[in-house]
């Protein structure tokens, strides 16, 4: 059996090596980004595009720590709610918060975290391999290539803030060392670090709180009696590691936003669940045979186990079959598998069979059960969870399958099984990687001051300040869960919020989550025409006038008659810049 305790050396070898490969993988595939992090946007359009907007208006632009006015003017919303990163923003906003030209290091801090996290999270993994007894290189390889590989790494041409690879691997090391050795301390910081993470997005609470639960559900179930800890102490271990970041979250909501009984839950969580197919079998472009394989719904879902784990999974569940099949113990792992490996393969199938919506999809009766994952909607990314736990069983299991064979005579074939494994893990890693980089160095004048285009020539030629705020036309307004009436156009999207951060203008359209329902009949009554109008001119806080901005796309006939009732101020081939006095917007027509 490998030994499960290392000694400090074995650990700082192992930390070295990964560090190593971590670095050279970085300078290898993303040199430009992290050497040019002012320079370089992962994307500049749609969400990417948002996800910049959002904590970079609100480092420079939001005179709170706490409400982001960027969009939803005149109303603003909870930072929480903005996608603005607040643990990471605020945090830059404070250092900051004496110098008006951050020279960019704003943007530098948000492409360069990401990447922090990567290698945090190759750390994170290499030490819980270490404390499966693993060699030091075998330990820092596999480390490198799962985190590189991880379905999150997907998320950073557009979804940055879910992009922190770090954030399960370090709940899942923490947990390892607390059933080890339980401490009120570590169930503290187990509950800290998830009540942090979900700063940087929501949805790391709703994963940080699925892993301390199923990780403990598994322990409890796989350990002998006196092994387990008493109900009471592990009411309360739970109360720290998982009541803790809750009853944080939802204090500083109910101090903080006046508007909660007022926004929708997601109806869609059968929606956005992950298949078999996206976890089991290559997705994303790059992949050999990707153009033969059935094509995904939705890729919310997603969480490839590579090919390496698929082979383990298949050969799992034939040892599973022969052990059935001889009458002996069921169990897809040799009995001298260490207890930490068991609890993390079964606290990993609990989360897959969650992703996948089961049982709660199975019958009706279940749904009241399935409230606390609507809040989140996107349940399928639970099979993130599996993602990490699952790859590290395998790597375990490859190592373990290359002793086992060259025990005997067959050495040689042993080290081809090895060296076979490594390399279809590092193939595809790579490549995928090689995709992924493609897609994210964009140069990006548009966050800066200094780069003039069609699209932001009038900003120097209309006096912004003599208007309270820019509505984009064709319209957007996204995230209220309930209206779907406006979606905009890629063009008037991007126009604005360059314009919003330029210019500190706040735009009277959202691109935001769960927008208050009030807000959202009155903001869409204003572009409609009707009595929510009146509503929406009499919450405005100024009578100046309004900017009209007119980019390409479909203008609706309510769009077009704003139009009319403005005044031009500029155009060009890109945009058209109208005044719109609110007198001219008479009674609800």
């Amino acid at each position: 059996m490998l030994g499960m305790r290392l000694d400090r050396n074995r650990k700082i070898e192992t930390t070295i090596w990964t560090l190593a490969i971590c670095a050279a993988f970085i300078a290898i595939f993303y040199s430009d980004v992290v050497l040019h992090p002012r320079q370089v946007a992962f994307g500049v359009h749609g969400d990417a595009l948002k996800n910049y907007f959002t904590p970079l208006y609100h480092i420079r632009r939001d005179p709170s720590f706490l409400r982001f006015s960027g969009l939803n003017y005149p109303y603003g919303d909870n930072v929480l709610y903005a996608d603005a990163q607040p643990l990471l923003s605020n945090l830059i906003k404070f250092l900051a918060k004496r110098r008006s030209d951050l020279g960019g290091w704003d943007l530098a801090a948000l492409n360069l975290a990401p990447f922090l996290s990567l290698v945090v999270a190759c750390w994170i993994l290499g030490l819980i391999m270490e404390r499966l007894g693993l060699p030091s290189w075998y330990s820092a390889v596999g480390a490198v290539a799962i985190a590189f590989a991880s379905p999150q790494v997907y998320r950073i041409p557009g979804h940055y803030s879910l992009a922190y690879v770090a954030v399960i691997p370090l709940i899942w090391y923490l947990l390892i060392i607390f059933f080890d050795s339980p401490d009120w301390r570590l169930s503290a910081l187990i509950g800290a670090v998830i009540g942090l993470a979900a700063g940087l997005h929501l949805y790391y609470l709703m994963l940080g709180v699925a892993l301390v639960a199923f990780y403990w559900l598994a322990a409890y179930v796989l350990r002998r009696p006196r092994s387990r800890p008493k109900d009471i102490s592990i009411l309360a271990h739970l109360a720290l590691q998982i009541g803790l970041p809750f009853t944080a979250l939802a204090g500083f909501l109910f101090r903080t936003d006046p508007d909660l009984s007022d926004r929708a839950s997601p109806s869609v969580w059968r929606v956005y669940l992950a298949e078999p197919l996206g976890v089991f079998l290559p997705s994303y472009p790059p992949y050999l045979g990707h153009g033969l394989l059935p094509r995904l719904e939705q890729p919310e879902g997603i969480a490839y186990v590579t090919a390496l784990g698929v082979a383990v999974a298949i050969g799992s569940l034939a040892w599973l079959l022969t052990q059935l099949a001889r009458r002996r113990r069921w169990e897809m792992l040799p009995e001298d598998t260490p207890d930490i490996l068991k609890i993390s393969l079964l606290c990993a199938v609990l989360a897959l069979l969650l992703s996948f919506g089961l049982p709660l999809r199975w019958w009706d009766a279940l749904e009241p059960l399935a409230y606390p994952f609507r809040q989140f909607r996107v349940v399928g990314r639970m099979a993130w969870i599996f993602y990490y736990l699952f790859m590290v069983v395998s790597w375990y299991v490859l190592y373990r399958f290359y002793l086992a064979v060259s025990a005997g005579a067959r050495r040689t074939v042993g080290a081809l099984v090895l060296a076979a494994g490594i390399g279809l893990l590092a193939a595809e890693t790579v490549n995928f990687n090689l995709f992924i980089a493609s897609l994210i160095d964009n140069r990006a004048p548009v966050f800066t001051d200094k780069a003039d285009s069609d699209a932001t020539e009038w900003i120097g030629k209309v006096d912004v300040r003599q208007y309270q705020a820019i509505v984009p036309l064709p319209y957007y307004h996204l995230g209220s869960e309930t209206y779907f009436d406006y979606w905009g156009s890629d063009p008037s999207i991007f126009n604005s919020m360059v314009a919003s951060l330029r210019t500190g203008a706040p735009l009277v359209s959202s691109f935001m989550n769960r927008t208050p329902l009030t807000q959202t009949r009155r903001t869409l009554g204003f572009i409609k025409g009707g009595p929510e109008r009146r509503n929406f001119i009499a919450d405005l806080p100024s009578r100046k006038p309004l900017l009209l901005l007119v980019s390409e796309g479909d203008l609706k006939v309510e769009e077009e008659r704003l139009i009319r009732a403005g005044t031009e101020l500029f155009h060009n081939r890109a945009v058209r810049v109208y005044r719109l006095d609110l007198s001219r917007l008479s009674g609800g027509s």
